[in-house]
């Protein structure tokens, strides 16, 4: 992403798939943003806390990292209560990055707050993915994609073997099994893991045929 294209009230969104380098992206605009000695301000879901990750390479709680290593502060957000940004807004920041969005609840609201901060003349960075384990949008990503100045999306390789397809959808994966269509968008507590998947290998038990509708 190129820093001099983030104007006063501009939105820009960093998407795609499971391992497409998200992270890192998000992480290294706002290294750049330091160097440039623009003020920021970056906030992140209270339940993003990866494990293997932050132990790994020892960091605290409220910090974002990727699987590569970079890290970057944040503040951490209830992710029940989106509004909560506003109440933390530092008001000299010039540029605003939320990490994660998908993952907060109340997803119309955490828009309306995005526009809010647009309209103060600050400029906005969000990062998440772009469909959930059902193959479908993401709320909020879908609509942010739609206010947003720009938009980069990057993806991973599908992980099934001998597969080179590009990895664009998220695979739940609970207990060994595919996860079945009406599991919850979010779940918390399950033994569940994830897989980055082409269309061809993506799997949703339950999930109905798309219909198509054909004009003659």
């Amino acid at each position: 992403m190129d820093i001099s294209h983030i104007l006063p009230g501009s939105l820009h969104v960093i998407t795609g798939g499971m391992k497409g380098r998200k992270t890192p992206q998000f992480i290294s605009v706002f290294d750049q943003l330091s160097y440039a000695e623009i003020k920021t301000q970056v906030f992140k879901p209270r339940c993003d806390y990866r494990s293997e990750l932050h132990e790994k390479f020892n960091l605290p709680h409220n910090y974002i990292v990727s699987r590569t290593g970079a890290h970057l502060p944040a503040v951490e957000i209830d992710d029940e209560k989106p509004f909560e940004i506003l109440k933390n807004l530092d008001q000299d920041a010039q540029i605003i990055g939320i990490e994660e969005v998908t993952l907060f609840e109340q997803p119309d609201c955490l828009v309306e707050i995005i526009l809010q901060v647009l309209n103060s003349g600050k400029a906005a960075i969000v990062a998440g993915l772009d469909k959930n384990f059902r193959g479908e949008p993401f709320l909020p990503m879908s609509s942010l994609m739609a206010y947003a100045t720009t938009v980069e999306k990057s993806y991973g390789i599908c992980d099934l073997k001998g597969c080179s397809r590009l990895g664009e959808y998220p695979q739940r994966i609970i207990d060994g099994i595919p996860a079945d269509y009406n599991s919850p968008i979010k779940l918390v507590g399950a033994s569940e893991a994830y897989e980055i998947r082409c269309l061809e290998h993506h799997e949703v038990p339950g999930k109905k045929d798309s219909k198509i509708l054909r004009c003659f």
